[in-house]
């Protein structure tokens, strides 16, 4: 028989978990969301759900593309939960290139020459 996850308490969220394990929001759109059919569309009530069933925090690609009214609000949910925030990421556009480019604007940046590029890109 499997053991059963310890509790650890943190903030007003009773975690089952001992790893940080945080779901998505939503995988494909902003609007799809995982927990659809029980917290609804709204995604702070989303991170509300998640809290409730014990994760430590929750993954979004589609933050950025939120309004920042949206975004403040998750992150007000975010905080009364004591959840953290996990990756965010770019998101593709099928239409244009989103992650490569060779127009001169895509190329130009703070990066200089002379300096390691690990350095830089750690140190932007």
């Amino acid at each position: 028989m499997m053991p059963q996850p310890q509790l650890i308490s943190t903030h007003h969220n009773q975690r089952r978990y001992r790893l940080n394990y945080a779901p998505h929001i939503g995988l494909n759109s902003p609007e799809e969301m995982l927990f659809l059919e029980h917290a609804g569309i709204d995604p702070a009530d989303q991170v509300k759900f998640i809290a409730e069933r014990g994760f430590a925090g929750i993954e979004d690609n589609f933050l950025k593309l939120r309004p920042v009214e949206v975004q403040e609000k998750m992150g007000r949910e975010l905080e009364r939960h004591g959840l953290q925030m996990g990756c965010f990421v770019n998101n593709l556009i099928f239409d244009r290139p989103t992650f490569v480019s060779d127009a001169p604007e895509a190329r130009s940046g703070p990066l200089d020459p002379r300096l390691d590029r690990d350095y830089q890109t750690a140190n932007l």
